[in-house]
């Protein structure tokens, strides 16, 4: 006597995801036949199938089950958990990590920093304070490198500015 077997095609275990929802894909076999199919997400029941409902005394069991569910994801990491139950109650489950990550590609940024001015007193940390922030986009909010301008004192001027704002921001 053996538990069912589940094979996931998708989506692949502890992957990670930009999409809100995703495929789940699979198969579940028996060779006693199967009673009943649960996917659950994050701990909350998704879907429940029953093989025996409905089933006239005498009627072979289904020994082989495809499933394919949309499953929605929140940020973060997500839990799915597949249950398959065989017809003498011997049951099997498989569960997968998936983490959905934020999308970040539409994000720009221009990031100034100018410590020297005309006529006013010269400032310490506007400079060494644009350079972090710019760190910061990129590192911790994984904006991509290249989508983040940075123009620090004399790259700081109206004809490199009206670039970076009204043409190449206004492109993407």
């Amino acid at each position: 006597k053996t538990p069912p077997v589940i094979l996931v095609a998708s989506p692949k275990d502890k992957g990670e995801t930009e999409a809100s929802v995703v495929a789940l894909s699979g198969v579940i076999e028996d060779e006693q036949g199967l009673e009943a199919l649960e996917i659950w997400i994050n701990d909350q029941p998704l879907k429940t199938q029953r093989m025996s409902e409905g089933l006239p005394p005498g009627e072979e069991r289904v020994k082989r089950l495809e499933f394919q569910e949309r499953v929605p994801l929140r940020k973060g990491e997500n839990r799915i958990k597949i249950t398959a139950v065989d017809s003498e109650g011997f049951f099997s489950e498989k569960v997968l990590t998936l983490r959905s990550v934020e999308k970040r590609r539409n994000v720009w940024a221009v990031v100034i920093g100018v410590n020297s001015y005309p006529n006013v007193r010269r400032l310490k940390y506007a400079v060494n304070d644009a350079m972090a922030f710019s760190n910061h986009l990129v590192e911790y909010n994984q904006i991509p490198r290249e989508n983040v301008i940075l123009l620090l004192e004399e790259e700081a001027n109206l004809m490199r500015l009206r670039s970076a704002l009204g043409v190449h921001l206004k492109n993407k």
